[in-house]
């Protein structure tokens, strides 16, 4: 079975914890002036949520996969390749918004782009990656 099969969900995924991230990075900012200490908390959070959402996504897909396929090869590469990039989209949602903002930029127009386009590519990259590594082909 192929990969490609499942670069929507692996993308949804990414794109979704990504975007949520922003939206309380955002929601956080207000338009006040910077606040260091409200960033560093925004990120801290992320730190702890992310691995729990990556994790608890890739189970059930991995569990779905397991009862249509069988393939535990393919479970534990897709189990990986959601966790990981899941956790960069988390972080990147922090991130971006955060450093448009600190370069006087308006990171209510520039980061949602901005954050999906990076969530992608990360995603992608490591999404085919881990199943080279892991299965032998991408």
């Amino acid at each position: 079975m192929g990969l490609a099969l499942f670069i929507p969900i692996v993308l949804a995924l990414g794109e979704s914890v990504s975007m949520q991230a922003l939206t309380l990075t955002l929601q956080s900012m207000a338009d006040g002036p910077i606040v260091w200490k409200t960033m560093l908390r925004s990120l801290r959070k992320e730190f702890r949520t992310a691995p729990l959402l990556g994790i608890g996504c890739g189970v059930v897909v991995g569990l779905v996969v397991y009862a249509w396929r069988g393939q535990m090869d393919v479970v534990g590469t897709i189990m990986r390749a959601i966790t990981a990039p899941m956790i960069i989209a988390c972080l990147l949602g922090v991130a971006v918004p955060s450093a448009l903002r600190v370069a006087n930029a308006d990171p209510r127009i520039a980061a949602g782009p901005m954050v999906l386009a990076a969530a992608d590519v990360v995603t992608l990259l490591f999404y085919f990656g881990m199943g080279a590594r892991l299965l032998g082909a991408a």
